[in-house]
């Protein structure tokens, strides 16, 4: 199954925590906002995950080139914020199959299956 995680906008709404980090990467109970949600994807069975970067995207890059998230595939939008449509526009060519693709925000937490 595909998942794409939209990571790419510039989080001013959290202020000085984005100053000098992306939203993705601000901790939420001791972790990342995006380790969060890899980790629930790859619990629901999502094999095949994107993550789309723009703001700080070189920080993100490095955090998901450690081993654990070395699977893991990154649209780069450094050039240009595409916002929601064009970004997921963008990483839809990544998508492995026809399978359906999951859409999720980062800083989106639910316990729902």
């Amino acid at each position: 199954m595909n998942a794409l995680i939209l990571a790419a906008g510039l989080g001013t709404r959290l202020g000085s925590l984005t100053a000098d980090k992306p939203k993705a990467l601000v901790n939420v109970a001791g972790r990342p906002m995006l380790e969060h949600q890899i980790r629930k994807l790859r619990g629901a069975g999502f094999d095949r995950i994107i993550v789309n970067v723009h703001h700080f995207a070189v920080q993100v890059k490095d955090f998901l080139s450690q081993s654990r998230y070395s699977d893991i595939t990154v649209s780069d939008e450094s050039d240009m914020l595409l916002d929601t449509g064009g970004g997921i526009r963008k990483a839809f060519h990544i998508v492995s199959d026809d399978s359906p693709l999951l859409v999720h925000n980062v800083d989106i937490f639910s316990d729902t299956d």
